[in-house]
């Protein structure tokens, strides 16, 4: 089955921290990076292993439709979030992987499946990768991701 995803600079700093980064790779056939999730990502000093990503696996994608990405910038999406979801409107992906909420909704109204951090995990144990998705969310909640408190795990 193919199945292909964009992703948000936050979800690629969550899944870093706890080394699953490229387990992603058991779950989709292929991942997007629009431009300025790899900016973004790389601007926190991960530029080293943006490189290494887009070598064994992610896509680097561009946007073409800057004005809808500055218009959801407006309705106070981050830039990688407006990117992600204009991207997938672009090349008809149909499954975004972000964190914040507002940019959830926001690709929920234009008809994207949505997927976080957790959601991951919780695939991640499905196939036997991983074996406490609790354990695991506590590390990122120590080490300064930002996670809703009341997500079920």
């Amino acid at each position: 089955m193919v199945r292909k995803a964009l992703i948000d600079t936050s979800v690629l700093i969550a899944l870093h921290k706890v080394d699953l980064i490229e387990k992603l790779s058991i779950l989709w056939t292929e991942i997007k990076i629009p431009n300025g999730v790899k900016v973004e990502f790389t601007r926190k000093g991960k530029a080293s292993i943006m490189r290494k990503l887009l070598r064994k696996f992610f896509e680097l994608c561009k946007v073409s439709d800057e004005f809808s990405v500055e218009w959801l910038i407006k309705e106070g999406l981050g830039h990688g979030e407006a990117e992600v979801i204009v991207q997938a409107r672009e090349t008809g992906v149909k499954e975004v992987i972000i964190d914040e909420i507002r940019a959830r909704k926001y690709a929920g109204y234009h008809g994207l499946n949505v997927i976080g951090s957790i959601g991951i995990l919780r695939e991640l144990k499905k196939v036997g990768i991983i074996s406490d998705v609790s354990m695991i969310v506590d590390k990122l909640r120590k080490g300064g991701v930002r996670l809703p408190p009341n997500w079920k795990v």
